[in-house]
């Protein structure tokens, strides 16, 4: 339960930052690929920008780091699956990170 109010909270948090600038690549070690929103599938480097629909896929030996805002830090686990996406709420967008297989732990 824990875990999620601290997801719920970080979703809120970083919604406008995400929004507006994206999310940047700040390390990426092993098989780390970004699927962008256009079904681009490309090989991240540090430096590459995460935005809205664009997916972040690690392998077994693969670990990235996204820093949406400074002083936060998104460390992507080996063998994840991690989206950027949309949503919208009474006519207001909201960017929503969701882990569909694996792990990621985030930093403030």
């Amino acid at each position: 339960m824990k875990q999620k109010v601290i997801l719920l909270a970080m979703v809120i948090l970083l919604t406008p930052i995400a929004y507006m600038f994206g999310i940047d690549v700040v390390f990426a070690d092993g098989i780390v690929d970004i699927k962008y929103a256009d079904g681009e599938l490309v090989e991240a480097f540090i430096g590459d920008v995460v935005t809205i629909g664009d997916t972040v896929i690690t392998g077994e030996t693969g670990v990235a780091e996204l820093e949406p805002a400074r002083g936060s830090l998104i460390k992507v686990r080996p063998d994840t699956v991690f989206t950027v996406g949309e949503i919208e709420i009474n006519r207001e967008k909201r960017t929503v990170l969701s882990t569909t297989l694996g792990a990621v732990r985030f930093t403030f």
